[in-house]
């Protein structure tokens, strides 16, 4: 076995999708790496790419309760396959090997068939941009006062320590649409605050 074989080439996507993650970005990237394993892999033998799927549901499960949650009835049509992990799954010729594939294969069928338990949106760590800062108007209403460009559109918050350590809050406090703002909240307002525009991304 060499190391352009498949199950090489996937072993070292998988480690760098792997020391990517932490406990910030955890539910999104084992989604993903979840997704991408149980897809068609023509050429990774199907034992292999089961056992893999299985330890890494496992492992992203085990440290999220939202993705278990997700992951439950695709946990289950795998764990009710019953595959021998055991076989030689590198020998092309052993009898209980090309029996364990057969049953793989039917497993990763079911797998894909399998629906999500709820709808996975798990949002990727937010990108915040500061466009803004707190000010009032003559007539002491509070406004935004842009940076720059005053055609932002997004979700405006502010960004306030949450009260120990360096851990903060990230607070909305309206949202701009091509420039014009509405508030949904004045609590935390504070002449010359920053204001920082909220993105985020949900995983497909």
């Amino acid at each position: 076995m060499t190391h352009s074989a498949p199950q090489w080439k996937l072993s070292g996507s998988l480690a760098a999708q792997l020391s990517r993650i932490d406990d910030k970005n955890w539910d999104v990237e084992f989604f993903n790496i979840i997704k991408d394993l149980q897809g068609e892999h023509e050429l990774l033998d199907p034992v292999l790419q089961t056992l893999l799927l299985k330890r890494v549901m496992e492992e992203g499960s085990r440290g999220s309760h939202s993705l278990a949650t997700v992951l439950h009835f695709k946990r289950i049509a795998l764990e009710e396959a019953e595959i021998d992990y055991s076989v030689n799954w590198l020998s092309p010729t052993d009898r209980e090997a090309s029996k364990a594939r057969i049953t793989a294969k039917e497993a990763l069928d079911n797998v894909r068939k399998a629906p999500y338990a709820q709808k996975p949106e798990f949002a990727r760590p937010v990108s915040l941009r500061c466009v803004a800062r707190l000010g009032k108007d003559a007539d002491g209403k509070w406004q935004c006062m842009w940076e720059s460009a005053d055609d932002e559109s997004g979700e405006l918050v502010v960004v306030r320590p949450a009260g120990t350590g360096t851990s903060a809050q990230i607070i909305s406090v309206g949202k701009a649409i091509k420039g014009v703002v509405s508030w949904n909240s004045q609590g935390t307002f504070v002449e010359g605050r920053p204001l920082f525009l909220l993105r985020k991304t949900l995983a497909d």
